[in-house]
């Protein structure tokens, strides 16, 4: 078992610890701003990872002079959100009471509801369909233009070329019901999972080192974008009905081979934040190349596969290791920027923004790197502060700089 499928089968219960047991340090998913009309739509907290639960209660509207012109208090148990034309929408998480399996044991089910309200004005959030899961399953969802949902999962839900994609689109009944449409493609030669799923609802996978639980979602006017970020991978889909369109990697050489190879996964956490630009663009920081080709094998934290389901045991290796980590940032520190085209798929090395680091050099640093745009257009570079363990971490108004880009 690779530490990507150790991940995804420690999600549900050990989060906060588990998405850093990788080669090197990780820094907290992005968070991606949407551009509006002369504003952009944030949150300053982390939320939820991986379906968790119990995250974010603030939605902020952005002006260009920095004002936050409106908060928006998003619905309880809120785990993701998205805009689109004026309308928000909240995705939440709860546990229900299952029905009686064949054995005669009651099932542990999760019901997942999206909630929409207007931007402007005061109409309240409505409830316009809901989904039923046996295991926490969703990671994030995009509102598509013909009124569909792309989802992305990390337990295989959506059939697909005789397996399971991560990524699928949900539709509504009559019922009121969003129901599994069809899995899409995410430009893969096999199905991320296999067919054949197990006691706990999941499968093999024939990617073993495609780690699915913390996906940077991205929008544009024309295209929703789905960041692997451990890998440097970009899905990019169709707004309009959650077509696969092209697939964006910035290494080549962590193509398909790599993820299909057991055990031969080396390489470190790759991604460092991503944002899309006003115009359309997306920008994104990544480790250097010289850290992704080596990091990993000069450093490599060895996670014992023996203790996966031990959370105590985790924290207590987490923190034995800490060392590794942060000699894998000392000796590989540097800090590489790109500008990627969804329209076309193109990748080219970009300028280090002006006044913003150009290392990380310890976890501690890693774990403060946070970068977002502002509504003109700049970024801003702030701290991450205090943590409550499996609910993500909550980033506090702790500015380190206004970085300009033009």
């Amino acid at each position: 078992m690779s530490k990507h499928q150790t991940l995804a089968k420690m999600v549900s219960g050990t989060t906060a610890i588990a998405v850093s047991i990788l080669n090197g340090q990780n820094p907290p998913p992005s968070r991606p701003v949407i551009w509006g009309n002369g504003v952009i739509y944030h949150d300053l907290s982390r939320g939820a990872v991986a379906g968790e639960g119990g995250a974010d209660s603030l939605f902020k509207i952005e002006s260009i002079n920095g004002k936050i012109e409106r908060s928006i208090i998003l619905p309880a148990k809120t785990i993701k959100r998205d805009v689109l034309d004026g309308k928000a929408f909240a995705l939440t998480l709860e546990g229900v009471q299952g029905q009686k399996l064949a054995k005669g044991e009651i099932a542990s089910r999760f019901m997942y509801r999206i909630l929409e309200r207007s931007i402007v004005g005061e109409t309240g959030w409505q409830e316009i369909g809901n989904f039923r899961s046996r295991r926490k399953a969703i990671t994030g969802f995009f509102k598509l233009g013909n009124g569909n949902f792309l989802v992305t999962t990390f337990r295989p839900v959506f059939k697909f070329q005789g397996g399971y994609s991560p990524i699928g689109i949900l539709a509504k009944n009559d019922r009121k019901e969003f129901v599994q449409k069809e899995g899409v493609s995410i430009g893969l030669g096999k199905a991320y999972w296999q067919e054949t799923i197990d006691e706990e609802g999941d499968a093999k996978t024939n990617y073993p080192n495609l780690m699915l639980i913390t996906p940077a979602l991205l929008r544009t006017p024309d295209h929703v974008i789905v960041g692997y970020e451990s890998i440097g991978w970009f899905l990019v889909f169709r707004a309009e009905d959650g077509k696969f369109e092209r697939q964006i990697r910035i290494f080549d050489f962590i193509d398909e081979s790599a993820l299909h190879r057991e055990g031969a996964f080396s390489y470190p956490y790759v991604g460092l934040g991503a944002q899309v630009r006003k115009d359309g663009y997306i920008l994104v920081a990544t480790r250097s190349q010289q850290a992704v080709e080596q990091a990993g094998q000069a450093f490599n934290d060895n996670f014992p596969i023996e203790i996966a389901t031990n959370s105590e045991k985790i924290k207590k290796w987490y923190f034995d290791t800490e060392y590794i980590r942060d000699q894998n940032l000392k000796q590989f520190p540097f800090i590489t920027w790109w500008l990627l085209d969804p329209k076309t798929g193109s990748v080219k090395q970009e300028a280090r923004p002006e006044n913003f680091p150009d290392r990380i050099s310890s976890a501690a640093d890693m774990w403060n790197w946070n970068w977002r745009f502002k509504a003109d257009e700049n970024l801003i570079y702030y701290s991450t502060e205090g943590a409550t363990e499996g609910k993500g971490r909550t980033l506090k108004q702790k500015i380190l700089g206004v970085i300009g880009v033009k």
